[in-house]
């Protein structure tokens, strides 16, 4: 059986915990943007539906994730001037 991924073990292997740390945050955040934005996708659909507090809480969840990742830029901002 053929073992075939799209990553190398040997790069991942050399990052030291710090880098990984600083990938893994750079991956929550461009997550969480993709997030955000189907959040505000579903809550345009859903005020269209006549829903408008659905819309609404989906645009406060929307911004909460935005929010997080304000704090992850931050977190990530401190780790780089190390």
């Amino acid at each position: 059986m053929s073992h075939h991924h799209s990553h190398d073990h040997q790069s991942h292997a050399a990052l030291s915990e710090k880098d990984k740390l600083i990938k893994m945050i750079d991956h929550w955040i461009q997550h969480n943007l993709e997030h955000a934005n189907s959040y505000r996708e579903w809550a345009r659909r859903a005020e269209g539906l006549g829903h408008s507090e659905v819309a609404q809480i989906l645009e406060e969840i929307a911004g909460e994730a935005t929010l997080q990742n304000e704090r992850m830029e931050k977190a990530l901002k401190r780790l780089k001037m190390d």
